[in-house]
C-alpha cells in the first residue's frame, strides 16, 4: 500500500563513488542527502502545512471559547454555523490529512531509504580500505560510526522539517 512512498529514492542508484568524500559538515551532509531533496522537500511543505493548521487550532480554541461566550445556546448554530463548520473542516479533514500525508512521506520515504542510502554508501567507500585497516582497532570505531550516521542525519532533517515550521507557526497566532 505504500511502497510507492518506499520507492520515491532508490538508495542503490548509481554515484561517482571515486569522487572525494567532503570533509566539512554541510557539504558531507549534503552528499548523502542530495539524492532524497525532493522528499525533503515535499516533508517541509506538508509539515509546514501541518504545523500552520495545528497552530490555527489554538486560535480555533481561543475563537470557540469567544463564541460560547457571548451566543445563546439556541442561536448558537443559526449564527455561527460558517465559523463551525470550516473548524470541523480543518480540525477532523484537512489537518489530520495533512499530518497523516507528512507523517508517510518522511516514515516512508525518507527514513528507510535515507538509512540504506548512508550504510550502502559509506560501505562502498569502507570495501577500498586495505586489510590492515581492518586490523587495526580505529576501524571498529569508524563502522560504528558509520551506523550512526544514518540515524543522525535522519534526526537532523527530522527537526529542519518538522520542529522549526511548528515552532515558527505559533508566532503568528500568539
Amino acid at each position: 500500500m505504500l511502497g510507492r512512498f518506499e520507492r520515491l529514492v532508490d538508495p542503490y542508484a548509481p554515484y561517482d563513488d571515486r569522487a572525494p568524500m567532503p570533509d566539512r559538515l554541510i557539504p558531507f551532509i549534503l552528499y548523502f542527502l542530495w539524492p532524497t531533496r525532493w522528499v525533503i522537500a515535499g516533508g517541509m511543505v506538508l509539515g509546514l502545512i501541518a504545523a500552520v493548521f495545528e497552530a490555527a487550532l489554538v486560535a480555533f480554541a481561543a475563537e470557540l471559547i469567544d463564541i460560547l461566550a457571548t451566543t445563546a445556546p439556541d442561536q448558537l448554530w443559526a449564527e455561527h454555523w460558517d465559523t463551525l463548520l470550516f473548524m470541523v473542516v480543518i480540525a477532523l479533514v484537512i489537518y489530520p490529512l495533512t499530518d497523516i500525508g507528512y507523517s508517510v512521506l518522511m516514515g516512508q520515504g525518507f527514513y528507510p531509504t535515507n538509512g540504506a542510502l548512508i550504510r550502502y554508501r559509506t560501505h562502498r567507500r569502507m570495501l577500498r580500505q586495505s586489510l590492515s585497516f581492518f586490523a587495526d582497532d580505529f576501524a571498529g570505531r569508524i563502522a560504528n560510526k558509520q551506523n550512526q550516521l544514518s540515524g543522525a542525519s535522519a534526526t537532523r532533517v527530522s527537526v529542519a522539517s518538522a520542529g522549526a515550521p511548528r515552532a515558527c507557526s505559533f508566532r503568528p497566532f500568539s
